[in-house]
Parts: structure tokens; sequence; C-alpha cells
């Protein structure tokens, strides 16, 4: 595999890996050192803006990085073979990292976990205190597929 030779992902290619995958890279900054972690995600197209959601316990380094600097980059990746050809997809998006305090707004991304992820989210909308759900308005993404 030649990584200098790729082909850019189309919209539509983006939009069925994101889809497809349920785990993705949040990496976030405190302008000296990145954290980047593996987390479930949905995501959702409002008012022409891709916005990524995220749940995380209240304390972590990446909730420090998000309250001090608002920024975040996602990664996710495809590795699969067809008719003997590795193929590697990879999309990378950034944007800006927000905390959702409205109870409506935190109930409904759960609820889309609970769709996405069934029984394996274990998430109760009785207790929300100790949740919660990260916003991510992506600003640029991009794909790219290598074989």
């Amino acid at each position: 595999m030649d990584i200098c030779n790729y082909k850019e992902l189309t919209t539509k290619e983006i939009s069925t890996i994101l889809n497809e995958e349920k785990m993705c890279y949040l990496a976030t900054t405190d302008t000296t050192n990145i954290e980047s972690v593996p987390m479930w995600y949905v995501f959702d197209y409002s008012d022409e803006d891709l916005l990524f959601y995220f749940i995380s316990n209240t304390i972590s380094q990446k909730m420090d990085n998000i309250y001090y600097t608002r920024i975040a980059g996602i990664t996710l990746s495809q590795h699969y073979y067809y008719r003997r050809l590795e193929i590697y997809k990879t999309i990378i998006a950034n944007g800006s990292a927000t905390i959702i305090n409205n109870i409506k707004e935190k109930l409904s991304v759960i609820e889309s976990f609970k769709n996405k992820y069934g029984s394996l989210t274990n998430i109760s909308c009785d207790d929300i205190s100790n949740i919660e759900v990260i916003k991510v308005t992506i600003s640029k993404i991009t794909g790219r597929k290598y074989s």
C-alpha cells in the first residue's frame, strides 16, 4: 500500500461510514497536551451543521480540556480486505466542543444512544447528574481511502 496514493471520500461515503461505525476517537487539548480517547458517538445534521454527540462522566481530562479550549478532533477508520486487497478508510474532523446543559437536549441525546447501542448503554434517564453530554459542531471533515 502506498500511503501517498489515496482517493478522497465523497460525502455519501463519509456518511455511510459514520452510520456503520460504532466507535471513534475524540481528541481534546489543553494547548500543550492532546488527550485522545475511544468513544461511542451519535451524530446528526442540524441547520446544515454536522454535530457529533458523546456521553462522558463529569470528571476527566477531556472534560477539563473542553472547558479550557473547546477544541475537538474526531477520527474514524475502517480496515478490511476486498478481493485480497487491503483497504483503509479514514475520516478526520475538527470542530468546537460544548457541554450540553439543557435537560431536554441531554435526554434526547441519551435516547439516541439507546437507539444506536441498545442494551449496551445501561444509562438511566432517572439520574443524569453524573453524565455529561458533549456536542461537537464540525467545522471541517475529510475522508480518504487507501488501497
